[in-house]
């Protein structure tokens, strides 16, 4: 399974589905995907695989609807829907049915009522209330009272208005347990944390329910869910403060992230603290990524210690802008970033390779339009002297030969070749062109031609 996609497996049927986005809400993980135009829902609890779904759109009350407008969205590549998915080669298909019956005996009956809910959009409401009624009688049998009140919790949170709420409270032995729900007892993020983390969920983020969220969270030991509610809090804060902890938490577990991708996301978010963006600019330097990390300098003006500013000068050497020449307006403005951080003998270089690029799909008048915006620089005149020369000479046919050799200079065989072949049929006694065109041949690995001319200019030479 690559990061992209992910194998799911319905009896022998196979299919491989692309990832879109994961989104976190409290306990429930969903992860987005499709096949073609088919939506699915791969479903989460914890971090543990229950079923997946196909869809086509979720009602917009149902759980799975509130799970997307209310969670933390994390569009795919992002580090933690990897972890999610990496212990899972295939998702093997659960149905509904069964995964109720299998929830009953791997879960305490509270969260399997909790789960149960997650599948509101996929089978009929009532089933569900059936199956939380079950639990509810289960529990009442065993005498666990408090149990009960909280499945009836559940179930006053999911059907508000179903009659069952009204019977299950006329039990005056579980009745007593609401005055601690009514007052939102402190004990109740104890005695009955899946309220209290849909309570907590529901009001307004402040740094109490926050902290309130991160005690139940490492109390229970979800590790994924403290990231995500960390990540979800420095988003909303931008705060360094808020950052700093996250980075604490990154170290203090034992996950594999990928750490470049997990900042980039923050940055697009619009996270923006300084000690931030310096330890954003030290992946794009690990990572070799240039252009990345060129930008970043400029646009939040980072300052860059000697030895960094060495560092990534190596790699400006080193780097293949040539990927670059398909979009030449961001091409000029990555140029312009090196040539006011590199030296002069590495922007040279650069600027050549630059226009080498350009050249493959250009004509030589809109390079010199494009290295205008680098004239200014004394040490690009000897480069744009030699654009402009081709600019003239592509009109004149008595220059093919000079242009050629221009062409050759800036790396285009196959365009020398052409000029050089019209400079021998015009100037069919000159044995310069022969032998420029055996060179060239034998440049892009042509030994045929490479022989034949140069054969050619050997009798030539022998007759003149």
């Amino acid at each position: 399974m690559s990061s992209s996609t992910l194998t799911v497996k319905n009896n022998r049927l196979t299919r491989e589905l692309t990832i879109n986005r994961m989104a976190i809400y409290q306990q429930c993980k969903v992860v987005e995907a499709y096949q073609g135009d088919q939506k699915y829902f791969i479903f989460f609890h914890k971090d543990q695989y229950l079923t997946y779904v196909r869809t086509r759109k979720p009602k917009t009350h149902s759980f799975v609807g509130k799970v997307m407008k209310k969670g933390l969205i994390l569009n795919n590549p992002h580090p933690l829907v990897k972890t999610i998915l990496s212990n899972y080669p295939h998702l093997e298909k659960l149905s509904i049915d069964n995964l109720f019956k299998k929830l009953k005996k791997q879960y305490p009956l509270q969260e399997a009522a909790l789960i149960s809910t997650y599948f509101e959009s996929f089978i009929k409401k009532e089933k569900i209330i059936d199956y939380i009624k079950e639990l509810y009688y289960i529990q009442r049998r065993d005498g666990k009272l408090f149990s009960c009140h909280q499945l009836l919790q559940l179930l006053k949170d999911f059907s508000p208005n179903h009659s069952l709420i009204q019977t299950f409270s006329g039990d005056l032995q579980i009745a007593s347990y609401e005055t601690l729900y009514k007052n939102n007892d402190a004990s109740l993020i104890d005695k009955d944390p899946i309220y209290a983390e849909k309570y907590l969920t529901s009001i307004r983020p402040s740094k109490k329910s926050f902290q309130k969220l991160l005690y139940l969270y490492e109390k229970q030991d979800r590790r994924i869910d403290v990231i995500a509610l960390y990540l979800k809090r420095v988003i909303q804060t931008k705060s360094d403060e808020v950052y700093q902890s996250l980075l604490a938490a990154l170290d203090s577990y034992d996950i594999d992230l990928e750490y470049l991708e997990l900042y980039e996301d923050l940055y697009k978010r619009g996270l923006a603290a300084d000690s931030f963006l310096y330890n954003l600019l030290d992946l794009y330097m690990e990572n070799e990524k240039v252009d990345k990390a060129l930008t970043l300098i400029h646009k939040h003006n980072l300052t860059v210690t000697p030895l960094k500013q060495e560092y990534l000068g190596s790699l400006i050497e080193q780097h293949n802008f040539s990927s670059h020449s398909s979009d030449p307006d961001h091409l000029r403005d990555l140029f312009l970033l090196i040539l006011d951080f590199a030296n002069e003998r590495v922007s040279q270089k650069i600027l050549h390779e630059g226009v080498v690029s350009l050249l493959k799909n250009n004509k030589p008048s809109y390079v010199s339009e494009w290295l205008k915006t680098f004239e200014h620089r004394s040490f690009t005149q000897p480069l744009i002297q030699k654009v402009n020369e081709m600019c003239v000479m592509i009109e004149d046919p008595n220059q093919q030969g000079k242009l050629g050799q221009l062409y050759h200079y800036f790396h285009q065989p196959q365009k020398a070749i052409d000029c050089m072949s019209w400079e021998m049929e015009l100037r069919n006694e000159d044995p310069q062109p022969v032998q420029w065109l055996a060179k060239l041949y034998g440049e892009i690995g042509n030994k045929e031609e490479q022989q034949a001319y140069k054969q050619m200019y050997i009798r030539m030479m022998k007759e003149s």
